[in-house]
């Protein structure tokens, strides 16, 4: 019987030419989608920073619905009780006590604030409980929230302005994402007319490093306003927004 053989194909290799040319592709496009990739991730990093401050806004109004309609003590220290309340005192009850929302991931300098609790109520150290511990803190404040007030006995002080008290809510700087001022980097709190306007100069950049802050997101960084949007702006755009800031202390 005959029997008729059908040859095998033969498999053809990829040539060295092939390969390398696969290999230049394939590097080509990880140089094109590699620098994507890291500004989405970057973008979704700025996106939470800006959560966070959407959530310490919301914070905000509940507790100035249930205080006259007066502000935390943004930039400055409670003195009737010996500076035991501060804003991240303050909104921590209405933020559900989630102390990370006050730091900013990529924050690597935050500033360090001693706090205790004391029965389920947040309060500033005083420096010598033995339950205190830290709190990282990147975002700061503008000084200027607070009114002059004179009481019928004659009795005068400063306390919490309004929050309904704003002219320009729009553009009234409220906090910011950083944690630093233009020469004092420990800082509680701006004053968005005096510090902010500088930021844009270089030359404060190189002499104040902490002020690349203001660059954490792709150059750029988060402000929350008195009405509660936040922007992510060069620091460029956070000097131009800064001169059109009410100073309540005139």
């Amino acid at each position: 019987m005959y029997v008729h053989c059908i040859p095998g194909r033969s498999k053809k290799a990829f040539t060295l030419i092939e390969v390398l040319v696969v290999v230049a592709i394939m590097a080509l496009l990880m140089s094109i989608l590699l620098p994507s990739l890291r500004n989405a991730r970057a973008l979704s990093r700025a996106v939470v920073c800006s959560t966070q401050l959407k959530q310490i806004f919301n914070a905000t109004v509940m507790y100035s619905q249930t205080n006259d309609d007066r502000l935390p003590y943004f930039g400055w220290y409670e003195a009737a009780q010996s500076g035991r309340h501060w804003w991240i005192t303050q909104l921590a009850k209405n933020l559900g006590n989630e102390y990370a929302i006050y730091k900013c991931a990529i924050d690597e300098d935050p500033a360090r604030m001693a706090v205790v609790r004391e029965k389920g109520v947040l309060y500033m150290s005083q420096g010598n409980e033995p339950n205190r511990f830290s709190m990282d803190i990147t975002y700061r404040s503008a000084c200027d929230t607070l009114e002059h007030y004179k009481l019928r006995d004659g009795t005068t002080g400063y306390r919490a302005r309004k929050i309904t008290s704003y002219k320009r809510p729009y553009w009234s700087i409220l906090m910011v994402e950083a944690n630093s001022k233009r020469d004092e980097s420990t800082s509680e709190c701006f004053r968005f007319k005096d510090d902010l306007q500088y930021i844009a100069d270089p030359v404060y950049i190189r002499n104040y490093p902490f002020l690349k802050g203001f660059q954490r997101h792709l150059g750029k960084s988060n402000l929350m306003f008195a009405d509660g949007h936040v922007e992510r702006l060069t620091p460029k755009q956070i000097a131009a927004a800064a001169i059109k800031q009410e100073h309540y202390l005139d």
